[in-house]
């Protein structure tokens, strides 16, 4: 069997949740032959994944584990517009899909993106500087769009909210990534499934 990620930082990150699932498939399902390829790139949005969707024809994986949204998400000035727009980032999602099927016949897994604590975005030195911001309500919103859609879900999102007793999130508001393993422990036991991911 062979997996790969598409994705953006939070999955390309060495340390984080696609390494984490190659190291626990290695310790309890070490004769599956199960292989993992990352094909994630940090910084990447759903438009650039749709122009180098057709790697996936030289991999022909079985399954395909894709997470984008936070760049997508990224909003140019506090309250400004987003990189990509709510209305492009859903038709990429789906543009991704079909294309995806066309190069073969992979099942396909979507996770939702992680929350990020505003608060600490909003006090961090370069993102003020930078007046680069996010919104907790857009990759809320983004959730819930996955979660409408026919394919497996994990809901990454609900599971990464900020909470004071603990402190998931890195010093610039952003998802735990390798330097920081307690956002991982909630995410490693979550089952894929389709569902509503906010009231």
């Amino acid at each position: 069997m062979h997996g790969v990620a598409l994705g953006e930082s939070i999955a390309a990150d060495r340390l984080y949740w696609f390494e984490i699932l190659r190291h626990l498939l290695e310790l309890r399902r070490p004769a599956d032959a199960i292989t993992l390829t990352n094909l994630a790139v940090s910084g990447s949005t759903t438009t650039h994944a749709l122009k180098g969707l057709p790697v996936l024809g030289m991999h022909r994986p079985d399954w395909v584990l894709c997470q984008f949204g936070g760049n997508d998400a990224q909003r140019l000035g506090i309250g400004g517009p987003r990189v990509v727009s709510a209305e492009e980032t859903t038709r990429n999602f789906t543009l991704l899909r079909e294309r995806a099927a066309a190069l073969g016949p992979a099942r396909w897994i979507w996770l939702a993106p992680p929350d990020m604590d505003e608060n600490l975005i909003a006090n961090y030195p370069f993102f003020r500087m930078s007046q680069t911001s996010w919104s907790a309500k857009d990759l809320a919103e983004m959730a819930r769009e996955l979660a409408d859609r026919p394919e497996p879900v994990v809901d990454a999102l609900s599971v990464t909210h900020p909470a004071p007793e603990i402190p998931l999130h890195l010093d610039d508001g952003g998802p735990p990534h390798g330097r920081r393993t307690e956002g991982h422990r909630p995410r490693a036991g979550h089952r894929p499934r389709r569902t509503r991911l906010m009231s």
